[in-house]
C-alpha cells in the first residue's frame, strides 16, 4: 500500500520491535531487517501479519538496497555490529537513494561536546556522529557576500553607535536551499552530495586544516556557528537591507569568478 510501507532494522531489538507490532497492528506492511531469524522475538515477529523478515548483513549493499525499495518509512537504530558509524551513514544513504520519504533514527547526546569536562560515552557519541551526518543536509549554516555587504554594515553600526556584538550574516540556508538558489539562478541542475572533503587542487597553507575542521565541528558536531548568545540573520538585516543574497551571487557574480579562474562551463 502507497505510504504504508516501513522498513526497519535492527529488529529484536526492544526499539524496532515495538514499532514493527504497533505498526503490523495498524495495516503497515512491516519490512523488518533481522541478524537471525533464531530467538522468540523474531519468531514473534515472523508469525505477525503484515511483516517480512529480511535477514542478513547490513554491510551487504544489495541487502540494504532490497529492504529499501519501495518503502516510504523507515525507523533505523543503530547497534554496535562491526562499524556502527559506518553502516549508520551507508543505511541513510541508501534510503535517500530509495527515495524513502520520512526517516526516523534513534540517536543519543555527546556530552562531551559541552565543554564541561563531561566525557564522551562511547556508545552515545557514535549515534550524535551518525544524527549529525544525516542532519547535515538540514543544517543551516550562514551566508555573507563580504565584499558587497561588510562596508554597509560597517558604516550602520559606526552610525547607530556602540553596539553588542552582531552575527554579520544576512541567509541561513541548508545545502539543499543553496542547490536550489544556484540551480535557479544558473539555470542548470545543481544537487547536494553528501561526502568527505576532497581537495584536488591546490590551496594556501593552513587551508587544508582549516576545512578538515569545518567538516568536524560541523559535519560531526552540528555546532552552533556563532554560539548561543547571536542571532542571525535578525542583527545584520536590522544594518542592512540591501544585501546581496545567495541567489543573486550565484546569477552575478559566481560566473565571473569561475571565468577568472578559467573555466569556461557558463559559457
Amino acid at each position: 500500500m502507497p505510504g504504508k510501507t516501513l522498513a526497519l532494522i535492527n529488529s529484536t531489538g526492544r526499539q524496532a520491535a515495538s514499532v514493527a507490532r504497533v505498526a503490523a497492528a495498524v495495516g503497515y506492511q512491516v519490512r523488518a531487517h533481522v541478524n537471525s531469524t533464531d530467538g522468540s522475538i523474531a519468531q514473534e515477529l515472523q508469525s505477525l501479519q503484515n511483516v517480512t523478515l529480511v535477514q542478513g548483513s547490513l554491510t551487504d549493499d544489495k541487502l540494504v538496497a532490497r529492504l529499501f525499495s519501495g518503502v516510504s518509512k523507515a525507523f533505523i537504530n543503530t547497534i554496535p555490529w562491526g562499524d556502527e558509524i559506518w553502516i549508520g551513514k551507508s543505511l541513510a544513504s541508501a534510503a535517500k537513494k530509495a527515495g524513502v520519504q520520512h526517516y526516523i533514527y534513534s540517536s543519543m547526546p555527546d556530552h562531551g561536546i559541552y565543554g564541561k569536562a563531561w566525557p564522551s560515552l562511547p556508545m552515545w557519541s557514535v549515534k550524535f556522529t551518525i544524527e549529525n551526518y544525516i542532519r547535515q543536509p538540514d543544517t543551516r549554516l550562514p551566508w555573507l557576500d563580504a565584499e558587497h555587504d561588510v562596508g554597509p554594515a560597517v558604516l550602520q553600526i559606526f552610525k547607530d553607535g556602540i553596539k553588542k556584538w552582531i552575527a554579520l550574516a544576512f541567509e541561513l540556508l541548508t545545502p539543499r536551499e543553496v542547490c536550489t538558489a544556484f540551480s535557479k539562478a544558473l539555470n542548470r541542475p545543481v544537487r547536494y552530495k553528501q561526502g568527505p572533503i576532497n581537495i584536488e587542487v591546490s590551496i594556501p597553507h593552513g587551508y587544508r586544516e582549516q576545512l578538515q575542521a569545518l567538516e568536524l565541528l560541523f559535519g560531526k558536531y552540528n555546532a552552533p556557528y556563532f554560539g548561543p548568545d547571536l542571532q542571525a540573520p535578525q542583527e545584520a538585516l536590522q544594518l542592512w537591507e540591501g544585501y546581496r543574497g545567495i541567489e543573486e551571487y550565484a546569477r552575478e557574480v559566481f560566473p565571473l569568478e569561475e571565468a577568472a579562474n578559467g573555466l569556461t562551463w557558463m559559457n
